[in-house]
Parts: C-alpha cells; structure tokens; sequence
C-alpha cells in the first residue's frame, strides 16, 4: 500500500506559549486504542517537544495503557450512539455537554490538532475541534467505517485508512482518505517470528480480544473435543477474558490438554511470535498484528458487530489468502471450527502459506506515515523528514 494524501498545503495547529499540542481522541478498545499510542510514540520519537495528551472515556484500558507509555491523559464522559428513537435525546443531551466540555479543555490546553480514533470516545473531542476550526485527523482500523467516523469525516482534514476497502463506504468524504495502514505497536514491528518448522512442540493460540469471547471460547473447546486425536501434541495458550478462565481451564483439564489459560496476555507479540497457529475474533487491529508477525490465522468474526464489521474485516485478509474465515451465524459454531481446524492442526505446509500471505499485507511503517501526515499539518514535515 502506497500512502497518498491530498493535503492541499500545510495546516499550521494553534502554537501557544506553551509549545505545539497534539491531541488523540477516543480508545475505549484496545483496536482503537493501541494505533493511536503507536502513531503518539512515532510523533515523539521524531519530535520530543511535542506535546502529546489523550482525551479518553475513563475506561480502566486508556487510564492503564496511557500513563504507561508516557503520555498525559484527561477523561471526558462520551455515550454511544442509541439504536432506538426514543433514547436519541438522552444522547443529544449529554453530547452536547460532553463537547462543551471538550472545547473548553482544547482551548484551555491551546490544541494545535486532534487526531480521532474511532469509536463513540473520540466523538466530544473531534467535534468541539471541528466547531472550532481546528485541523482534525481521523483513524480508521476497520473494512467498513465505524459511525464516528462517517459522522465526522465530512469536517475533517484527513482520514486514514487501514484498508483501502474502507473508501467506499465513505461517500464524498472519500476524497479526503489516505491509505496507511493500520499503526501497530512497537513489540509487534520489532519482533520476529521463528519457522514454524523450528518448533518441536506446535503452539495454537486463542485469542477473543482485549475483553475475552464467551462465544468463541466454547466454539474452540467444543472443536478441540471433536479434534483430541488429531490434536495431539499441541499446546494450547487460551486467552479468555476476566470471567471465563476458570471454567476454561477446566474443560481443559477434563480432557488432559496442555494448556495455559490466563485471562489476558500481557505481551502479546512475544506468544503470538512463538504460535504455529492463532484462532481469534476479526478485531481489525488485531488482524494487522497477526499479519505483521506472519501468524497463520483462523479468523472467527462476532457474529453481532455493528454493520458486521468483523466479518468485512476478515474478509479481506481471507480473500488475500492470509486467514481462513468461519461464520458463527451458520451451522454449530464449535462443528465448524473442528471441520477447518482439523486440516490445519496436521499440515505444515498450509499452515506456512497462511503465514507468507498474511506477512503480504502487512504495513509496518503505517503509524510513521500517519506521524508524517500529522507532522504536515502542524508545520513539521522538514524536521520529520530529517529525523527519519
């Protein structure tokens, strides 16, 4: 993929006393939430003066994930969009507060430019930032757009997509896309992953988010019930979310598997870098780090995502060949999965063909060219060019 973007000239952001402010909107999720931390440490790598701060919802991830990396963090309440009639005025009510309190904090801060993330945390940010005729940026993971983002890319400056399938669904505003990729963190553009042929023991990994998947969980262990015979000799590292791992780890034990069970991995590219094969839902961010590691992937899409985002998401990964794809919302989830895990768990050589195609459409440098565009619009681009 091949950035292009149609920046008709350089955006100067508002550059007060107190120096160049770069704002991230929005996170909520770990797949909106970890691009935009990545592109921040692309920004202040190149530019350590910048001043960078992260408007969230208060969700325990961005009050976590934030301070960590080093940067500031301010909670702003935000609600999602309602999907009855009737609860449209609540929302309105408290969008409106949510955004006078965004535009009084980004004039008090003297923002110079709010990227967006994505998701219903990024809304009171961005919107206070476009009233306020700041240059507004927004990032986009998914195959098809989420409603933030059709909401707000009519105002602004430069959307960035992960997929180029995205443009579409963006009507007019599609002239103001770019296709970068989807940043990724750090560990998973550095890390390396072994030949699958080098593995004595063979690793499949479960993965259902940030959040865990009830659905998926019991999918995988009903398959691997069906499958004991021809799984024989795997390891099994199963990441089921906060209320799931005892009651997994269980199920495990009655069938004798090695397995470990954790609620949540803490370094991911690390195990995903030792997997032979990783069975997840189509999260796009985690899609992209799969494909950035070379993993070969067992996609399984929540079958209730808004506008089946996770189904288009995982449609292209499959339709390039990197993954194979199994729809919960036909047949018996757990007899599906068993029918495609079963060629994949004794063959090697397909397994390794997943893996190449999946490497294929990775984007490594896509959080630099989305810190490159941003450094464009606040007047930095020599400086970013230099330091690159």
């Amino acid at each position: 993929m091949k950035a292009h973007h149609p920046i008709a000239g350089t955006v100067h952001g508002h550059r007060g006393s107190r120096g160049t402010h770069v704002v991230f909107a929005g996170g909520g999720t770990g797949g909106h939430l970890f691009p935009g931390l990545a592109v921040a440490e692309a920004l202040r790598q190149a530019q350590p003066e910048l001043r960078i701060t992260f408007v969230g919802s208060g969700r325990s991830l961005e009050r976590g994930e934030v301070p960590a990396a080093g940067f500031d963090y301010m909670a702003i309440a935000a609600a999602p969009g309602p999907r009855k009639m009737w609860h449209w005025p609540r929302f309105a009510s408290s969008h409106i507060a949510a955004s006078l309190t965004a535009r009084r904090w980004l004039e008090r801060e003297q923002a110079s430019l709010v990227v967006g993330l994505g998701g219903y945390a990024s809304v009171p940010a961005v919107a206070a930032a476009q009233r306020m005729n700041l240059p507004t940026l927004l990032l986009e993971q998914n195959a098809v757009p989420g409603r933030a983002t059709r909401w707000l890319a009519g105002r602004a400056s430069v959307v960035c997509l992960a997929l180029s399938q995205s443009q579409s669904w963006l009507g007019s505003a599609g002239n103001k896309a770019v296709v970068t990729g989807n940043p990724l963190r750090r560990p998973f553009r550095v890390t390396s992953r072994r030949a699958d042929a080098d593995r004595v023991q063979k690793t499949c990994v479960v993965l259902g988010g940030s959040g865990g998947a009830v659905e998926l969980n019991t999918a995988f262990l009903d398959a691997l019930t069906q499958l004991r015979g021809v799984a024989l000799g795997w390891r099994m590292v199963h990441q089921t979310g906060t209320t799931e791992a005892e009651a997994v780890a269980r199920r495990y034990a009655l069938m004798g598997c090695d397995a470990h069970v954790t609620p949540f991995i803490d370094h991911p590219a690390e195990v995903l870098a030792e997997a032979d094969l990783v069975v997840t839902r189509a999260g796009a961010t985690s899609l992209a780090e799969l494909a950035a590691l070379g993993v070969p992937t067992v996609a399984c899409p929540y079958p209730r995502a808004v506008d089946q985002h996770q189904w288009h998401n995982a449609q292209v990964y499959a339709e390039a060949g990197g993954c194979h794809l199994v729809d919960f919302r036909t047949g018996e989830p757990g007899a599906t999965l068993a029918k495609t895990l079963a060629p994949l768990l004794v063959d090697r050589v397909a397994r390794e063909a997943l893996g190449q195609a999946m490497r294929r459409l990775a984007v490594p440098d896509a959080a630099e060219r989305v810190a490159m565009i941003v450094s464009e619009m606040i007047g930095y681009s020599t400086l970013m060019r230099q330091a690159a």
